[in-house]
């Protein structure tokens, strides 16, 4: 089985070999199973969508005729409701976005809202990281923080991101259960 992640996220026009959100949830998901991310790495894939209307778009059109198999989708929570309905749109709060992103795009997904937004996960990995210099909001310097976090030998670290960054929690928890299966096929 593998699990797919959409990605609202941009990505840089030269692919790097490693996508910085996809390597900082498998390591935080290998972490939390007991695993080397490796043998996670292989059982998931990151798709970027460029963008919360194209991820919306993917999740109506697209979810059920490529029968993946477990599915999620992971937008910003700070401008996700331009791409929803007035009539869908709810309460602020993170569930109320969740129901009016249901309503208007049903189908078989788990949904994670990131608070705020990707550059609140690069910034806390910054700071668990001892990095204090401004970061430019860029596909190139993103990955840079979130691979070396994803890299780094203390999982604390990766823990205290997590516990700073509630959608990504949350994402990881999600993954892991659907990947949990795995941990006894290891051993």
């Amino acid at each position: 089985m593998i699990v797919t992640v959409w990605w609202e996220d941009e990505r840089q026009s030269v692919q790097s070999k490693l996508y910085g959100p996809h390597t900082i949830l498998a390591a935080c998901v290998a972490d939390e199973l007991g695993l080397s991310p490796g043998d996670v790495l292989r059982r998931f894939v990151s798709v970027p969508k460029k963008g919360a209307g194209k991820l919306l778009r993917a999740l109506a059109t697209d979810a059920r005729q490529l029968q993946l198999g477990p599915l999620c989708a992971v937008l910003d929570r700070d401008h996700v409701l331009d791409h929803v309905a007035l009539e869908h749109r709810t309460a602020s709060c993170t569930s109320g976005m969740r129901d009016a992103i249901r309503a208007h795009v049903d189908g078989p997904y788990y949904l994670v809202l990131l608070t705020d937004n990707m550059e609140s996960l690069v910034e806390e990995a910054a700071r668990a990281l001892g990095r204090s210099e401004q970061l430019r909001k860029r596909p190139t310097v993103r990955d840079d923080v979130l691979q070396a976090l994803a890299f780094h030998h203390d999982p604390a670290k990766r823990a205290a991101v997590r516990a700073a960054v509630d959608g990504f929690d949350r994402l990881v928890r999600w993954t892991a259960g659907q990947l949990d299966g795995l941990r006894s096929a290891s051993r």
